[in-house]
């Protein structure tokens, strides 16, 4: 990401809670952004979908930091919005087999 984020991506279950499975499909290209004009994701818990600025403005995060949060893509759709304390992770990566998926490891400024 232009603000010096990266991601880690592991095969195995880790033994901390720092990650969370995601599904991958094969030769799946994943890439870490910040976010796009009228973007819309499909956050765990929820039905439908919802765009990136209203999951953002629920979460209060101030207007001046919404550009630089970093969005975790899977061949150009949304896997993940990092926004602690609580990611929004799109369901339709959510890894319910774990010998399907592999373990996203928290994300960190270099």
């Amino acid at each position: 990401l232009e603000n010096g984020w990266q991601a880690g991506i592991d095969p195995a279950p880790p033994p901390d809670s720092r990650y969370f499975p995601l599904a991958l499909p094969p030769n799946a290209v994943v890439a870490l952004r910040g976010r796009r004009r009228g973007e819309r994701f499909y956050p765990l818990g929820v039905d439908g979908s919802t765009s990136v600025s209203d999951w953002m403005i629920d979460r209060k995060i101030p207007r001046q930091f919404r550009d630089r949060v970093p969005i975790l893509t899977v061949d150009d759709q949304i896997a993940c919005i990092f926004w602690l304390p609580s990611p929004g992770r799109d369901r339709r990566f959510d890894a319910e087999v774990p010998n399907t998926c592999v373990y996203l490891r928290k994300i960190e400024k270099v």
